[in-house]
């Protein structure tokens, strides 16, 4: 068996990530990723750890080693296994990918190319055999300042905050469907938002401050004035691909499964979601 590896622009190797071999990664292995790693999730077939970069400081603000290459902050990696009807789905669908860690990378560089916010993308692994792909893992570089939207729920934000992360997350929800990008699996926890606003040139949110501008209607009849809003970004893209057109019962089913998960969510920022998400025309 042989292992090929595909690196995102400025990421050299591996050795610019630390100390650990490709093995070592695709093993998903807390022993063998570090006392640092953190097993954050598992399923049948994959499971997804949270890891320093070298030079990361610890809980204390210490530094235990110098930085390598690749900077410091957080990787996240998912681990897939190579076989079943996922990996065939993977192979034949929208984005068509060799393996379930190449769908998840396939489908980030789709959402990035169409301004959607997303992970950072930072190595792709395949292991292969005379079968052809047996196990995959992707690692991607942890977003900076975002909150999962559960979290942010649970946390509590005055009515102002609240009024602009429910504009922020319509717009982000429109700008999914506009891509043709379907994840049936999408949860809160999935949708990372970035408290302070959206700067100028920002790629981390899909906003899409063009159409606001356009929407002067719509934004009225809500009762809404125009302003800068939160970045919001999506993330473990779970059984995610792209379709030729998110049609109005998916578009439906997706937003009732995020209303469901967050009972506390006002009659209003409901419509505001819905209106913004659903825009008519919005879809390709």
């Amino acid at each position: 068996m042989s292992t090929t590896l595909r690196f995102a622009p400025g990421v050299g190797d591996l050795r610019s990530l630390g100390d650990l071999t490709a093995e070592a990664w695709m093993s998903a292995d807390p022993e063998q990723l570090g006392p640092r790693a953190t097993l954050i999730g598992e399923r049948a077939g994959a499971r997804h750890l949270r890891l320093p970069l070298p030079g990361t400081p610890d809980a204390r603000g210490e530094r235990l080693e110098p930085p390598r290459g690749a900077g410091t902050g957080w990787l996240h990696l998912h681990r897939y296994d190579g076989g079943g009807l996922r990996a065939l789905t993977a192979r034949l669908t929208v984005p068509r990918s060799t393996s379930l860690a190449a769908r998840h990378w396939n489908l980030i560089c789709h959402l990035r190319a169409h301004g959607l916010g997303a992970p950072e993308l930072v190595a792709l692994g395949e292991r292969r055999g005379a079968a052809g792909v047996t196990a995959s893992f992707l690692i991607t570089r942890e977003l900076d300042g975002c909150t999962p939207l559960d979290r942010l729920a649970e946390e509590g934000l005055d009515e102002r905050d609240r009024r602009r992360t429910a504009r922020a997350l319509g717009l982000a929800l429109r700008g999914l469907f506009r891509a043709g990008v379907w994840l049936p699996e999408l949860r809160p926890g999935d949708v990372l938002v970035r408290r302070g606003a959206v700067g100028e040139g920002e790629d981390c949110a899909a906003l899409e401050l063009e159409h606001l501008r356009r929407d002067a209607r719509l934004l009225s009849n809500l009762g809404l004035r125009r302003a800068r809003l939160p970045a919001v970004a999506f993330a473990n893209l779970r059984r995610g691909r792209v379709l030729e057109r998110v049609g109005p019962a998916r578009r439906a089913r997706l937003l009732a499964q995020l209303d469901r998960a967050l009972p506390g969510v006002s009659a209003r920022e409901r419509r505001i979601v819905l209106a913004l998400a659903t825009r008519a025309g919005a879809q390709r």
